[in-house]
C-alpha cells in the first residue's frame, strides 16, 4: 500500500525546521503500510521514517510514543519518536498526527 496522504519536497523541508535533524536530502514513500502513511526520509544527520497517523486519534498518540520510548531506553530495538525543538515527541503534519522516528535496518520479510 503506499501512502494515503501525499507531500512535497517543500511541505517536508518546512516541516522538519521542527527537529534537529538537517536538511532533507531525499524522500520516498514507502511500499508497506495498511493504515498509515509512511515515509523513508535521508537527512544530514542519517536515515528516519516519517509516519502520518490516518485512522489514529490525536489523543491516543502519546501511549504508543511513550510506549516506544520506554522499550527504546531499555535497550530494545525500537525506533524512537525524535524531539521537536520545544520537546514534542509527536506533531501535527498535514492536519494529522505524525511522528519522526530514527529508521532502524532492516525489512519486512
Amino acid at each position: 500500500m503506499v501512502a494515503f496522504t501525499t507531500v512535497t519536497k517543500e511541505q517536508l523541508q518546512n516541516y522538519l525546521i521542527l527537529f534537529e535533524c538537517g536538511e532533507l536530502i531525499s524522500f520516498e514513500e514507502t511500499a508497506r503500510g495498511i493504515e498509515n502513511s509512511n515515509f523513508f526520509l535521508t537527512l544530514e544527520k542519517g536515515d528516519y521514517v516519517l509516519t502520518l497517523f490516518e485512522t489514529l486519534d490525536f489523543a491516543d498518540v502519546p501511549f504508543f510514543n511513550n510506549l516506544a520510548l520506554h522499550l527504546h531506553q531499555y535497550g530494545l530495538p525500537v525506533s524512537a519518536p525524535e524531539r521537536t525543538l520545544d520537546g514534542m515527541n509527536y506533531t501535527i503534519f498535514r492536519g494529522k498526527p505524525a511522528v519522526l522516528v530514527n529508521r532502524l535496518p532492516g525489512e519486512h520479510i
